[in-house]
C-alpha cells in the first residue's frame, strides 16, 4: 500500500501453533503507518518490512508511532536476508526481542533503517548481504540503544557489502558486542556520531583478528567503558575523526589506530593499548598534528 495507513492500535497475538506477522511491503511506493504496534503479550508478534521490487532501491516505510512500547514484539525484520531490500523510518521508540536489518541481493538494494527514538532489544543484528554485490546495510539510531547482544556482520561475497551501526546516544550491550567480517570482503562498522557526550558499555569483540572498525565522530566525547578487542582477536581500525574526542576505559586491541590531525582531537587511554598487524591492520598508530593524547 502507498500513502498513509492509519491503524489506531495494532496488536499482534501469537497463537499456540503459529505466529502473528504484520508484513509491510513498499513495492508500490513509500508508505506511512500511523498507530502503535504491540504484542498481545511481551515477546509476541513479528513485524516484517521489505520491498520486493527485485534489483531496485527500496521504498521507505515510515512508522510514526511507537512499536512495542507497552508490550515488545517478538521480532522486527527489515529486508529478507540476501533476497530483497528493506528501508524504514521509525519516528518513535522501538522494542522487540530481536531486531534484524538485512541487506538485499543487488547493488541498488541498500537497506537503511533510521530511528529517532530509543531502540531496545535482547538481540540486534545488522547483516550485510552474502550476495556478490556492493550492498550496504545500515541501522542509524538517533537516540540510545539498549541490547545485551549486538552483532554487526559484514557481507561475505563483495568488498562493498558493509554492515554499519550508527548511534548518536548511549549504547548498552552487556553480553556480546561482536564484529564479524569475511576475509577480503565487506566491513563491519560502528560509528558513534552524537553531538552530546556518549557512553558505550559492553566489551566489543571480533570473530577473528582484524574484524570490524570503529569511528568516533563526536566532539563532545565518547567513553568506551569496557575493553575493545582481545589478545589474539583484535578488531580492525579505530579512527578518531578530526576535532572529535574519545576516552577508552579498558584495554584496546586493534589492528591500527588513527588520531586525526586537529587541535581539538583528543584521546585518553586508561588501559593497555596493543596495535597488532596479525589481522587486517598494519599495527600502526597514526597521530595527527596538534592532536592530544593522554595516557
Amino acid at each position: 500500500a502507498t500513502g498513509t495507513n492509519t491503524m489506531t492500535v495494532t496488536t499482534l497475538d501469537d497463537g499456540a501453533a503459529s505466529d502473528a506477522t504484520l508484513k509491510i511491503n513498499t513495492t508500490n511506493g513509500a508508505t506511512t503507518i500511523a498507530g502503535t504496534i504491540d504484542g498481545a503479550a511481551a515477546g509476541e508478534g513479528t513485524l516484517l518490512i521489505y520491498d520486493d521490487d527485485n534489483g531496485a532501491a527500496g521504498q521507505i516505510a515510515t512508522f510514526s508511532s511507537a512499536i512495542g512500547a507497552s508490550k515488545k514484539l517478538k521480532a522486527i525484520t527489515v529486508g529478507t536476508a540476501n533476497t530483497v531490500v528493506g528501508n524504514a523510518t521509525w519516528d518513535s521508540t522501538v522494542a522487540a526481542t530481536t531486531i534484524t536489518v538485512n541487506g538485499g541481493n543487488h547493488a541498488d538494494e541498500d537497506s537503511l533503517v533510521t530511528a529517532s527514538g530509543a531502540v531496545t532489544a535482547t538481540t540486534i543484528n545488522v547483516n550485510g548481504t552474502t550476495n556478490a554485490s556492493a550492498t550496504s546495510t545500515i541501522l542509524d539510531v538517533n537516540a540510545d540503544v539498549t541490547s545485551p547482544t549486538i552483532n554487526i556482520t559484514a557481507g561475505t561475497a563483495d568488498a562493498g557489502a558493509d554492515a554499519t551501526l550508527k548511534v548518536t546516544g548511549d549504547i548498552t550491550a552487556s553480553t556480546l558486542f561482536k564484529f564479524t567480517d569475511a576475509a577480503g570482503q565487506g566491513t563491519s562498522l560502528l560509528d558513534v556520531d552524537g553531538t552530546t557526550a556518549q557512553t558505550v558499555t559492553g566489551a566489543i569483540t571480533a570473530s577473528a583478528s582484524g574484524n570490524g572498525d570503529i569511528t568516533v565522530n563526536n566532539a563532545a566525547g565518547v567513553t568506551f567503558a569496557n575493553n575493545i578487542g582481545a589478545v589474539g582477536t583484535e578488531i580492525g581500525t579505530v579512527t578518531i575523526a578530526a576535532g572529535k574526542v574519545a576516552d577508552f576505559g579498558g584495554r584496546v586491541d586493534a589492528g591500527a589506530m588513527v588520531i586525526t590531525a586537529n587541535s581539538a582531537t583528543k584521546a585518553t587511554f586508561n588501559g593497555l593499548v596493543t596495535l597488532d598487524s596479525g589481522g587486517s591492520g598494519a599495527g600502526t598508530l597514526g597521530i595527527g598534528a596538534a592532536s592530544t593524547i593522554k595516557i
